[in-house]
């Protein structure tokens, strides 16, 4: 539905039952002063309905407002290798790696990060750092191997954080060795 049009049609039949119902009124003969009296009621519905209109067609921006926000954040984390570790669902996070079973607990001062970094691609990566970027706090981990198709645990102590700050964290490849087989 498309409600920009008919929020401008809805303003348009309403400024122009207003015109009309002035113009009656303005040029209503002297001898009949009952019609403008029995348009009055006609004309406070039409201010009544003009009220609902702003109210409404304010209520419906904000909703396209909220709408642009949510979507906004669920792109912003489907394309910037940000990981929810509320749920442990896969989830891509880039350069042919994607995260699995991620979870957050709190320890000492700070966020233990754990999960599974999957090697979704079809060569051996060793030595592999990541960096784990949550709220301005940057931590780089290192797994030793991974093999395709596999995945390796990996837990990250983020301290002075709390958890309400800890729910999305970005996981970033940075560098690793490649091996791979010729025939």
């Amino acid at each position: 539905m498309d409600y920009k049009n008919l929020s401008k049609l809805a303003a348009a039949l309403s400024s122009v039952a207003l015109l009309l119902i002035f113009y009656i009124l303005n040029n209503a003969p002297q001898k009949q002063p009952d019609l403008a009296k029995e348009l009055e009621p006609i004309k406070l519905e039409m201010q009544k309905m003009q009220k609902q209109y702003e109210r409404l067609a304010n209520d419906l921006s904000k909703i396209e407002a909220n709408n642009r926000e949510v979507y906004y954040d669920y792109l912003s984390r489907k394309y910037d290798n940000t990981v929810d570790f509320t749920t442990p669902s896969i989830q891509g996070i880039g350069d042919g790696f994607k995260v699995v079973e991620s979870s957050q607990e709190e320890h000492l001062t700070g966020i233990k990060f754990k999960g599974r970094v999957i090697n979704a691609q079809s060569i051996i990566y060793e030595n592999v750092t990541f960096q784990l970027s949550v709220n301005g706090r940057t931590r780089k981990f290192t797994i030793n191997r991974i093999s395709p198709g596999n995945s390796t645990g990996f837990n990250v102590y983020v301290p002075d954080l709390k958890a309400e700050d800890a729910k999305y964290a970005k996981v970033k490849f940075i560098d690793g060795s490649v091996r791979y087989f010729t025939r």
